[in-house]
C-alpha cells in the first residue's frame, strides 16, 4: 500500500506559474486523494515552471520517516517500496533520503533499470532537469496529462485530471470509452484512463522535465521484459541463481525494520508456495505467520493445511477481522446519514470502489480503500503469473495471423450487453492492444503473454496499490526473472520451468505436495527446450470474420471443439459473490434501467443488461465479471460513487 500520493504540474510554456494557480494545484489535488492524510509537501523550482504536492497517508511510517527529502538540490519523493533490486539497501536512513542519496550517483534517467519494487518515484532539481520513473512494468500506475499549457503526472488518474482541469478553468471530463471496458472484458484495459486526456505513462519509460518545462519520455530501446533478456537466454542458470538473490531481497526489504511483522498468504498454488519454499531454503519460514481464507474444505484450505502442518508453521485460517468490520459499520453509518439512507453494505462497497480506483476496477472485486494502520506487511504470491504462460491454449498457435484470432478466446463481450457499435468498436482496439509493443523476434505466444503483462496484470493490480488495504509485498516479482521466462520461450513458461527450478533449489520437498488445482505441466523437471522460431514477423490485419462467427473461427483455429463448460474452480471471491448473489442482482437491476443522462447507456444496452441479470445463475464466471463491470461504469460515468467519509481511516 502505498504511502504517498502525489502530483506535479509542469508549465509548457516556459513561464512561471502564478501564484494563484500554485494554491488551485493544491486545493484540487488535495481534493482527490483517497485517505485521510496528516503530512504533506509543496515545492517549486527555481524557475517557478514546476510544482509538486505530496501527501502521506495519516499514521503511515514512523513521525520522521517522511516519503520526501529535501536538500538544496532539490526534492526527492518515493510512493511504494524501492531498493537496489541487486544488493538492497545498505542504510537504514528514511527512505526518501536513500533515495535521494542512491540518485546521486544513478539518476532515474540511464539507471532506473537498477531498481526493484513497485513504486513511483520522483526526482525533482532546484535548476537543472527533473525526472520521475515507476517500476519496469507500470504496476504502480503514473498517470500523465496534456493541456496547450500545461503538463501534469501523478500516482493517481483523478489527481492528474483536476490539475489538468484547474490549468484550464473546465471541469474534469471522464471517459467514456474507456470506462466501458468493464463490460467489455471485465477489467480495463489499454494505456487510457477514465479520465480524458488522461493516459498512462508506458511501462518500462523514465520521463525527463526540462526547467523551461519541456517534457521528453525516454522509453527503452525494447520493452522492458525483453531488455536484456538474450544474455540470460546463454545461462539461464546462472540467471535463476541471480533471480532468487532478487526475490530473497525483496523478501528481506519488505520486512524491514524491529517494528515490522510478516506473514504471508498461503495457497494450495504455486505462487505461495514458491515464497515459502525461498524462506524454508534461508531458514527463515518460521519466523513468520501463514493466512489462508475460506471454508475447511476449501482446496486452498486442505492443502495449505497440509502444508503447514508438515513444516511446523504458524498457520491461521480465516484471521479475525473485527476491528476491519467495526470500522466497516462507521463507514456504512457515515455514508446513510450523508444521504444513502436505504444502502447496504453491499451497494456502498461498490460505490466507495468505483470512487477509491477512479473506475478502473471491477465493483465485482472490491477495494473500499484505507482501514486503520496496522504493522504487518503480508508477501503476497502476485505477479509470479508473470513468470508463466496464462493462456495454455496460446501454445498451439503457430502464426501470428492466429494470434489475430486469440482475443475472442478470452470470451470479451460474453455477456452480450454493448450496443453493437460499441462492440465493434472493442474488438478492433483489442487487436491494437494486443500487437502493440510487439517486436520481430516475438513468437506467437510471446505476443500473448506480453498482452497479459500489459494490460492483465498491469491494469488489473496497479489501481489497488492506491487504496490497497494491507501493506503487500510481492517477492516475486523480480524483472530479472520476467526476461528469464521470456528468453526461454513459451514452451518452457509454460512448463513452468522457473517455478520449478527454483522450488527444487531452495526446498525439493515442496515439488512433491499436491496443489489445490492442477500440478506441474508435463516437461517442468526436464531441460530446457530449444526456442521455437517463427517467421511471421508483421502483425495482421483484424481478422475479417462477421461477430456471430468469431468464436467458431477461433475454436477451429485452435482445434478445439466446443465442449461442455467444466466446473468453476472453487476460490474465496467466487464463493463470497455466490453469498450475495441475489442482493448483487437486486442492485443491479436498479441501476441498469436506462438513463438518458448517464454516458454508460451510450455503450450498454440496457434491455440486454436486464436480460443477461434474468439469467445471471446460468452465466459463466466471466460473463458475471462483465455484469460487475458495467455496474462499475454505470455508477462512475453517472457520478453515483460516494467517497470514504473523513476521519474513519483511524482507530
Amino acid at each position: 500500500m502505498p504511502v504517498l500520493t502525489f502530483a506535479l504540474a509542469a508549465s509548457s510554456t516556459g513561464r512561471p506559474f502564478a501564484r494563484s494557480t500554485l494554491e488551485l494545484f493544491g486545493d484540487r489535488a488535495a481534493g482527490q486523494l483517497p485517505f485521510p492524510s496528516d503530512r504533506c509537501v509543496t515545492w517549486t523550482n527555481e524557475a517557478g515552471t514546476i510544482w509538486f504536492g505530496g501527501w502521506q497517508a495519516q499514521g503511515r511510517g514512523r513521525a520522521d520517516d517522511l516519503r520526501w527529502h529535501r536538500d538544496p538540490d532539490g526534492l526527492t519523493a518515493v510512493a511504494g517500496q524501492v531498493w537496489p533490486r541487486r544488493d538492497g539497501w545498505s542504510s537504514t536512513t528514511p527512505l526518501a533520503a536513500r533515495m535521494a542519496q542512491h540518485l546521486r550517483h544513478q539518476p532515474l534517467v540511464g539507471a532506473a533499470d537498477g531498481l526493484a519494487g513497485v513504486y513511483l518515484v520522483a526526482s525533482l532539481a532546484r535548476q537543472g532537469p527533473s525526472a520521475l520513473a515507476s517500476d519496469p512494468l507500470g504496476i504502480a500506475q503514473l498517470n500523465w496529462g496534456h493541456a496547450p499549457n500545461v503538463v501534469v503526472l501523478s500516482s493517481r488518474a483523478a489527481m492528474a485530471a483536476a490539475l489538468l482541469a484547474a490549468a484550464q478553468g473546465t471541469p474534469p471530463r471522464r471517459d467514456a470509452f474507456a470506462t466501458g471496458w468493464l463490460a467489455y472484458a471485465g477489467q480495463a484495459l489499454g494505456a487510457r484512463t477514465t479520465y480524458e486526456q488522461v493516459s498512462l505513462v508506458p511501462e518500462g519509460s523514465v520521463v525527463e522535465i526540462e526547467p523551461t518545462g519541456a517534457v521528453r519520455l525516454h522509453r527503452p530501446p525494447r520493452p522492458p521484459w525483453r531488455l536484456h533478456a538474450d544474455d540470460l537466454a546463454c545461462g539461464p542458470d546462472a540467471a535463476l541463481d541471480e533471480v532468487r538473490t532478487e526475490m530473497t531481497t525483496a523478501i528481506l526489504t519488505a520486512l524491514e525494520g524491529s517494528d515490522v511483522e510478516g506473514c504471508v498468504g498461503l495457497t494450495g498454488g504455486k505462487d505461495s508456495r514458491l515464497i515459502l519454499a525461498l524462506l524454508l531454503g534461508d531458514g527463515s519460514a518460521t519466523d513468520l505467520e501463514y493466512q489462508t481464507l475460506g471454508v475447511d474444505d476449501l482446496p486452498d484450505v486442505v492443502v495449505a493445511r497440509q502444508l503447514a502442518e508438515s513444516f511446523g508453521l504458524r498457520h491461521v485460517i480465516n484471521p479475525p477481522s473485527a476491528d476491519r468490520w467495526a470500522w466497516r459499520k462507521r463507514v456504512d453509518d457515515a455514508i446513510r446519514d450523508r444521504g444513502l439512507r436505504h444502502a447496504d453494505t453491499r451497494e456502498i462497497g461498490f460505490r466507495i470502489t468505483a470512487w477509491a480506483t477512479s473506475g478502473t476496477r471491477n465493483v465485482g472485486e472490491p477495494h473500499l480503500g484505507r482501514l486503520p494502520p496496522g504493522g504487518t506487511v503480508l508477501l503476497s504470491g502476485l505477479c509470479g503469473e508473470s513468470l508463466r504462460t496464462n493462456y495454455h491454449h496460446s501454445t498451439k498457435l503457430g502464426s501470428k495471423e492466429q494470434v489475430a484470432r486469440f482475443p475472442d478466446h478470452l470470451k470479451l463481450g460474453a455477456a452480450s450487453i454493448l450496443r453493437p457499435d460499441a462492440m465493434a468498436r472493442y474488438r478492433a482496439e483489442i487487436h491494437e492492444l494486443l500487437f502493440d509493443g510487439a517486436i520481430d523476434e516475438d513468437s506467437p505466444q510471446d505476443v500473448i503473454d506480453s498482452f497479459y503483462l500489459r494490460n492483465r496484470l498491469r491494469r488489473w493490480l496497479g489501481p489497488t496499490q492506491e487504496v490497497d488495504s494491507q501493506d503487500r509485498a510481492f517477492p516475486l516479482y523480480s524483472i530479472t526473472a520476467i526476461r528469464l521466462a521470456f528468453a526461454i520461450g513459451a514452451q518452457n513458461r509454460h512448463a513452468e520451468w522457473i517455478h520449478y527450478r527454483l522450488m527444487q533449489a531452495a526446498c525439493e520437498p515442496l515439488l512433491h505436495f499436491p496443489f489445490a488445482t492442477s500440478g506441474w505441466p508435463p516437461g517442468a523437471d526436464a531441460e530446457l527446450r530449444p526456442r521455437r522460431q517463427y517467421d511471421d514477423p508483421i502483425p495482421p490485419a483484424p481478422p475479417r470474420a462477421s461477430p456471430r462467427g468469431l468464436m467458431q473461427d477461433t475454436l477451429a483455429t485452435l482445434g478445439r471443439r466446443v465442449a461442455p463448460r467444466p466446473p468453476a474452480v472453487r476460490n474465496v471471491a467466487r464463493e463470497y459473490r455466490a453469498k450475495v448473489r441475489g442482493r448483487d442482482v437486486e442492485i443491479m437491476r436498479r441501476m441498469f434501467r436506462h438513463d438518458t443522462a448517464n454516458p454508460a447507456f451510450e455503450l450498454i444496452d440496457a434491455s440486454a443488461a436486464q436480460h443477461g441479470l434474468d439469467r445471471f445463475d446460468s452465466l459463466s464466471e466471466n460473463q458475471r465479471l462483465q455484469l460487475y463491470g458495467a455496474l462499475s461504469a454505470v455508477i462512475w460515468l453517472g457520478g453515483h460513487e460516494v467517497t470514504l467519509p473523513d476521519g474513519l481511516s483511524a482507530t
